[in-house]
C-alpha cells in the first residue's frame, strides 16, 4: 500500500470507528432513559423469590442431615 493509500485508509476507519462510539453512546444513554435507577444488576423480583426460597431449602437440608430440628 502506498503511504496515501495508508492515510486514506486511517481515516476511514478513524470515522468508522468514532460513529461506532457515538453509536454506542447513543444507545447507552437511550438505556439510561429507559431503565432509569436500574443498573442492569439487579435480579428480577421472581428470580430473587426463587433464589430465597431455593436457599432456605438448602438450610433445611443441611440441619436434617445434621439431626438438627429448626
Amino acid at each position: 500500500m502506498s503511504y496515501a493509500r495508508l492515510k486514506a485508509k486511517e481515516a476511514e476507519l478513524m470515522a468508522e470507528v468514532e460513529a461506532l462510539i457515538k453509536k454506542a453512546e447513543t444507545s447507552d444513554s437511550e438505556e439510561d432513559d429507559a431503565y432509569q435507577q436500574e443498573t442492569g444488576y439487579s435480579i428480577p423480583e421472581d428470580l430473587q423469590f426463587k433464589q430465597e426460597r431455593l436457599e432456605k431449602i438448602q438450610e433445611a437440608k443441611k440441619r436434617l442431615k445434621n439431626g438438627n430440628r429448626p
